[in-house]
């Protein structure tokens, strides 16, 4: 009777223990959040002129779950917006702005000049370290993005991270905290700065279809923007 206790005993301690072990290396669950793309800003504010920039929204917001759209917060700390999945939801993209070859040493040739079509992006700060969810109020950091699209049957991608020089990283700012002094609510926009606008640099890639290809570079290609994230 003793030795079927002592048993008992440690089956349940044992079991315990691969509980606690479990929620120890459990993921942080990803965080639905909304994001809004920003379609231009003022440059004039007497006159009131604006200008659009190079990524812009299809006119509202993405919320995650709704039109198939997945807006989150991911586990690590990484923002994804992904409009693949949507037949109606899109985002508008500009290749008219590409950086001249003396710059970039690569000859600018976009699929398109602009268009909007489904878009996926992801901020990558988990790359570089970073969570978004545990900036402070009015802290700056600065993370890769990739962008990936289909047109035609093909898939592209912008790329803008260290792999590729001369792109620049974008930069996110925590814009407001919550009561527990958690980040609820995020922008982007580009670090960079050229002809008296902000923009970054960002490689343009058609990836390959097959093992016996390889990604091509398509020329770099300067993007304006500003999205601002929330949660809920």
């Amino acid at each position: 009777m003793k030795k079927n206790s002592f048993l008992l005993i440690l089956l349940v301690l044992g079991t315990l223990t691969i509980d606690v072990l479990a929620q120890k290396g459990k993921p942080a669950a990803d965080t639905p959040v909304t994001t809004r793309i920003n379609d231009s800003y003022i440059v004039d504010s007497i006159s009131g002129s604006t200008k659009d920039y190079r990524i812009k929204s299809d006119g509202r917001v993405y919320t995650n779950g709704a039109d198939s759209v997945e807006s989150i917060i991911q586990g690590i700390g990484d923002w994804e917006l992904d409009t693949k999945p949507s037949t109606v939801r899109k985002v508008f993209i500009d290749f008219s702005d590409p950086v001249p070859v003396a710059i970039s040493g690569q000859n600018p040739s976009a699929p398109f000049q602009s268009a909007s079509v489904p878009l996926r992006f992801i901020s990558k700060c988990a790359e570089v370290g970073i969570n978004m969810r545990n900036l402070t109020l009015n802290q700056i950091v600065q993370c890769p993005l990739a962008i990936s699209l289909t047109y035609n049957g093909a898939t592209y991608a912008v790329r803008m991270n260290a792999n590729y020089p001369g792109t620049e990283l974008v930069k996110w700012t925590c814009v407001a905290q919550n009561s527990s002094s958690q980040c609820i609510s995020w922008q982007m926009e580009p670090s960079g700065f050229s002809d008296g606008e902000l923009k970054n640099r960002g490689q343009l890639i058609k990836i390959a279809t097959n093992r016996k290809e390889t990604d091509q570079l398509l020329g770099q290609f300067y993007f304006s923007f500003k999205v601002n994230v929330t949660n809920p």
